[in-house]
C-alpha cells in the first residue's frame, strides 16, 4: 500500500484506511496463513492488507512487498509538499512512479501522480477508499 494517503478535514476523514478487520486469531484458526508476508502469501489477500484497499496506484497486481515507497523530496513552509517515489512497488512494471502531496491552501490537497510506463504495463488505477457519498460527473468527483 506504498503511497497511499489518509485525509482529513473538519472532522470528516474523506479518505480513510480500512485497518484491522476482523481478529487475527479468528481468522488464523480458519487455515488463513496471515503472517505469511510472501510475495503470493495469504496475508495480501486480505482487502486491509494490500494494495487493493488503500488509496494508491495499483496495475491490478499486488504491490511488490519487498518494494518500498521512500520520501525523496520534501518542502516545507506554506505550502508543505511531499514526494513518495513508489516505483519500486511495481515489480519492474513501470520506469517510474511518484505521487506529489500539496498542501494548496487551508481547504485542499493537491495529489500529483508521475508515471512513465514499460511495455509491459497496460493499465494503471487511482484508486481512493473512502466512506463517502461519490457523485461522479465529467472532469471528476464530488465527494459528500
Amino acid at each position: 500500500d506504498g503511497g497511499s494517503l489518509v485525509f482529513e478535514l473538519d472532522g470528516v476523514r474523506w479518505s480513510v484506511d480500512p485497518g484491522m478487520t476482523g481478529r487475527y486469531g479468528r481468522i488464523e484458526r480458519m487455515g488463513f496463513g496471515l503472517w505469511d508476508r510472501r510475495q503470493g502469501g495469504d496475508r495480501w489477500k486480505l482487502l486491509n492488507k494490500g494494495n487493493f484497499g488503500h488509496s494508491t496506484l495499483c496495475n491490478n497486481r499486488l504491490h511488490d512487498v519487498d518494494g518500498k515507497a521512500e520520501i525523496i523530496d520534501y518542502k516545507p513552509g506554506e505550502r508543505p509538499e511531499a514526494t513518495i517515489d513508489v516505483t519500486a512497488a511495481f515489480l519492474g512494471k513501470l520506469k517510474r512512479a511518484r505521487r506529489t502531496f500539496t498542501k494548496d491552501g487551508n481547504r485542499s490537497l493537491v495529489i500529483e501522480d508521475e508515471i512513465e510506463a514499460t511495455d509491459q504495463i497496460d493499465l494503471v488505477t487511482w484508486q481512493l477508499v473512502t466512506q463517502a457519498d461519490i457523485s461522479v460527473r465529467s472532469g471528476g468527483a464530488t465527494l459528500e
